[in-house]
């Protein structure tokens, strides 16, 4: 195929269109080969392959703009004032005190206090069944469940978490196809306003009585900016952390699993004695086995890029995943080796103005999980002759199915087993 569709625009080798529940690492490579920014006609989009472009696109919010608000059905799905609907300083005002109170200090009690006897309490269902797919019956919902409890929520039931977890994944369908699915639109209207019911006592009574919880800070710091800011405002940014904080740490959880099976026993072991000590493991595994892979922007002016022009109004996409195993910056990038010495330079979260705010949230999250499953079951392995796993997503990704297979334990030893104290616990 030639590589150019027109003069100075290098074409993509293949359409990411078709990489849909592939692998698509070969592909960025091939892309690689082409430029560090090629045109995808099947995404009708400029793709930025490097670090320092992605970087750059990221950054550059006055060049290169966040496009969910102009998205076909967007005001009715996300509303016009959620924290990805935002821009400048009204995007700040609301994201710089959601980043500020989840550092890593103030979320590290999160660990033994919050996500530790969820995990206890998922895990100790599993005891007695020898056999589990993990994102179906472990994965799937934990994150849900943290993000109701960060955010205020009382507590509720397996079967209530599963229809919001649902409903956000109906969300979250329409914005992977970039709004470009018709028929996605009013599914996603319907999931938005079912949701709102769950969380609407929560947001009237945090208005009046505060607390020290997420929708009392949406409250605060939305009042803070917007003279008018009201409930439907701390909904809609309500909805967007449960969509935002769900799905990725899934899939996280997911990846990580996966990759630590393929490592021998004593070495499995050896990475989940701890949550301290599953982190370089965690933060290559963010590199190498990217979540989210793609960002999509719209260019608000003629922009030169990694050696192309992009057009005002084109879509631009940085490659977040392919930035991430880009040899300008890691040597041997496709290896996965958590003793890299430059383990946090990755993008897995995002950066600029729009980094992932709950990025630390997450990370207490999936070690807490990962070293939980591990003491739970230490025999866990891959089940024999199940099927093996592939690399399911578009936007979003992760290894699975993942079907294990651990030897029965009683409910009560897994769960002392998963609340044991950790040598960094505080």
């Amino acid at each position: 195929m030639s590589t150019t569709v027109a003069a100075g625009r290098p074409l993509a080798p293949e359409s990411l269109v078709d990489m849909r529940d592939v692998d698509p690492y070969p592909l960025y490579e091939r892309m690689r080969a082409v430029g560090d920014v090629v045109w995808d006609e099947g995404m009708r989009a400029w793709l930025v392959l490097s670090h320092d472009g992605c970087t750059f696109v990221e950054r550059h919010e006055d060049l290169f703009a966040e496009p969910t608000l102009g998205l076909p059905g967007a005001e009715r799905i996300v509303g016009r004032r959620d924290i990805r609907s935002l821009a400048g300083g009204e995007h700040d005002a609301i994201h710089k005190p959601l980043s500020h109170s989840w550092r890593p200090e103030p979320v590290r009690p999160y660990g033994p206090g919050l996500v530790r006897p969820l995990v206890a309490d998922r895990l100790a269902r599993l005891a007695e069944t020898p056999d589990l797919e993990l994102f179906a019956d472990f994965a799937r919902l934990l994150p849900i469940s943290v993000v109701a409890e960060v955010l205020g929520l009382p507590p509720a039931d397996l079967r209530t978490l599963d229809q919001a977890k649902t409903w956000m994944e109906s969300v979250l369908a329409w914005r992977h196809s970039y709004g470009e699915d018709e028929s996605l639109v009013d599914a996603a209207v319907a999931a938005t306003r079912a949701l709102e019911p769950a969380l609407l006592d929560t947001v009237r009574d945090r208005r009046d009585r505060p607390r020290d919880d997420t929708i009392s800070l949406l409250w605060e710091a939305g009042r803070a900016r917007f003279p008018d800011w009201g409930e439907q405002d701390v909904l809609d940014n309500a909805k967007f952390l449960f969509e935002g904080g769900s799905e990725t740490t899934a899939f996280l959880l997911c990846n990580v699993v996966h990759l630590l099976l393929d490592l021998p026993r004593e070495e499995r072991m050896a990475w989940t004695v701890s949550c301290p000590t599953l982190g370089p493991f965690l933060e290559e595994t963010l590199r190498h086995t990217t979540v989210v892979h793609l960002r999509a922007r719209r260019a608000t002016q003629d922009v030169a890029l990694g050696g192309v022009v992009v057009r005002e109004g084109e879509r631009v996409i940085a490659v977040n995943a392919a930035a991430n195993r880009d040899p300008q910056r890691w040597p041997d990038p496709a290896r996965f080796d958590p003793s890299r010495p430059r383990l946090y330079g990755h993008l897995a979260f995002n950066v600029g103005p729009r980094h992932c705010a709950g990025s630390h949230v997450a990370r207490v999250e999936v070690t807490e999980a990962v070293v939980g499953l591990f003491r739970a079951f230490p025999d866990l392995d891959r089940a024999a002759g199940a099927p093996g796993p592939a690399s399911m997503g578009f936007v979003s990704r992760a290894w699975r199915p993942l079907h294990l297979g651990h030897a029965r334990r009683a409910s009560e030893d897994v769960r002392s087993a998963v609340l044991a104290p950790h040598e960094d616990d505080v």
